[in-house]
């Protein structure tokens, strides 16, 4: 059996990490590796959004034979364009996907996002978490951890001015997000034990969009003159080797998280990012980061602010040797993570549970 052509309709514009992560760049992938055909689709309102939506929706309605997959990804808006896939998933639902690689139903509105997962033959989801809780909506569903791009920015030596590092989404400033936002985290977990370090360091955060945050950022750091900040402003997210060229410059990658059921279902992305960089990391215990992070290996588990403030300084006096042994260590299992084993691993259940 032959797949003939995928279409992929997204909640999110290429913006969107998971849009590209686990939708643009897959479908690229697939194209390439497989010569599998592929029309992506997102909500709009220039004319040429609304003629591809249109042409697109028709030909999956007319096509009904074998070797067509239509992927519905993180939709859940109430709009006309979830409205119209949630009436095409109901007239055409074979060889259908629902995607996700976060706890949505917990942030927009989830009926929708609980229909998508009733609907499609099969599920594919980024955390064991989200595996758990989809079951009870769909028994086909298949854990696709997002998968980081081929990239060439490998760290190779550790800095003569330790540089520790933050890639993310700094946080929205909403109400109903800001018991699990990457804000929280990083302000009761990791800023404050960062003042009491009393060496000299380099701080860079990428990813505060909001000047307000920024400000504050620097205004709490302000009398720690040893602390060389960096929170760079108007970054180009999709210049990717841009952003692991950033990323490969630092010397421990951290990633502070609140425990949640927001967090726990997250795919550990950021933790993907910094070790396919050669970046060790320093990690706090939640979901999928215990999968990746392998503590004392390739960098080391943090339950507390005590345990990042131990371990940086631990890091920091370790010798070039011990250091490039972390280092090294780090690409150990990148395998697991590479877009061709996602790819992989998405056709093998497609052929024999969708089509």
């Amino acid at each position: 059996m032959k797949i003939k052509r995928i279409y992929l309709f997204s909640s999110y514009n290429i913006q969107g990490i998971s849009t590209r992560y686990r939708g643009v760049y897959v479908l690229n992938e697939l194209t390439e590796k497989y010569n599998i055909p592929s029309t992506f689709i997102y909500p709009g309102y220039k004319l040429i959004d609304i003629l591809n939506f249109i042409v697109a929706y028709f030909k999956v309605i007319l096509t009904i034979k074998k070797g067509t997959i239509v992927i519905y990804q993180k939709l859940h808006t109430k709009g006309i364009y979830t409205s119209l896939l949630k009436l095409l998933v109901r007239l055409r639902p074979k060889g259908t996907i629902y995607d996700t690689d976060d706890a949505d139903y917990l942030r927009h509105y989830d009926k929708n996002i609980y229909y998508f997962m009733r609907k499609c033959q099969l599920c594919t989801v980024g955390s064991e978490a989200l595996k758990e809780f989809t079951k009870k909506y769909n028994d086909n569903v298949l854990l696709l951890t997002s998968s980081i791009i081929r990239h060439s920015e490998i760290k190779e030596n550790r800095n003569k001015v330790l540089h520790i590092g933050w890639v993310g989404d700094y946080g929205l400033n909403k109400p109903f997000t800001s018991p699990f936002s990457h804000k929280i985290s990083l302000n009761e977990l990791l800023f404050p034990i960062l003042k009491e370090l009393d060496f000299i360091f380099k701080l860079t955060i990428l990813g505060v969009k909001n000047t307000n945050d920024k400000i504050e950022i620097e205004n709490y750091f302000s009398d720690n003159d040893n602390i060389l900040l960096d929170i760079p402003e108007n970054i180009d997210w999709l210049d990717e080797n841009s952003i692991y060229k950033k990323i490969s410059r630092f010397d421990i990658g951290v990633s502070p998280m609140i425990e949640h059921d927001f967090t726990i279902a997250k795919s550990a992305f950021r933790e993907k990012q910094y070790l396919s960089c050669g970046v060790p990391v320093l990690a706090s215990p939640i979901g999928e980061n215990l999968k990746f992070v392998k503590d004392g290996v390739n960098g080391f588990i943090c339950k507390n602010s005590i345990e990042f403030k131990n371990r940086i300084i631990q890091i920091k006096n370790m010798s070039m040797s011990e250091y490039d042994k972390l280092r090294r260590n780090t690409r150990l299992d990148s395998d697991a993570y590479s877009i061709s084993n996602y790819c992989e691993k998405l056709l093998e259940k497609i052929t024999q549970h969708t089509v």
